[in-house]
């Protein structure tokens, strides 16, 4: 149990090292960045773009970042081994960001009370402050899903106060 955390631990540095994307973000490119290091580090990880995935907000790129991102982590604390499919797709006036993982394939993480517990919470609100929607719970398929719809652009109503800090 111990070396399968440790395994966990080093996954979740790799994956995680840096903060926030380098530099200011560009388009949907620094999530394929994110899965690009999720892969390197061993996890059976896909991740499909369709529709239109240009031309979104800054804020909107960088929600469905750190969705995509925490969703990820919470796959690798709570089903490791699991293969995790990650689905971008933009249509009309939104983006829709959808994680889902399956069930662990493997033995527990023992990361499982790591961490604060405010995952979903804080991916709810990032959500809510750029006018989007956010649901997240098992699937009939015995998965769990993540699945965010945002706006583009923010609505004009959202002050940058209520706007995600970068």
């Amino acid at each position: 149990t111990a070396r399968q955390a440790r395994v966990e631990i080093e996954r979740l540095v790799a994956v995680l090292g840096t903060s926030s994307p380098a530099g200011p973000p560009t388009g949907l490119g620094i999530v394929e960045d994110l899965v690009r290091r999720v892969r390197d580090s061993g996890l059976r990880v896909t991740c499909r773009l369709s529709g239109d995935t240009e031309g979104l907000s800054e804020s909107a790129v960088e929600t469905v970042y750190r969705l995509v991102q925490e969703a990820i982590t919470n796959a690798m604390k709570h089903a490791p081994g699991a293969p995790i499919e990650i689905r971008l797709d933009g249509r009309g006036g939104s983006i829709l960001a959808e994680v889902t993982n399956q069930l662990a394939a493997g033995p527990r993480s023992g990361l499982e009370d790591v961490g604060g517990g405010h995952g979903l919470d804080g991916m709810r609100e990032r959500v809510r402050r750029c006018g989007g929607t956010f649901s997240a719970g098992p699937t009939a398929a015995r998965s769990w899903r993540v699945q965010a719809a945002l706006p583009r652009r923010p609505s004009p109503g959202l002050s940058s106060a209520t706007r995600p800090a970068r």
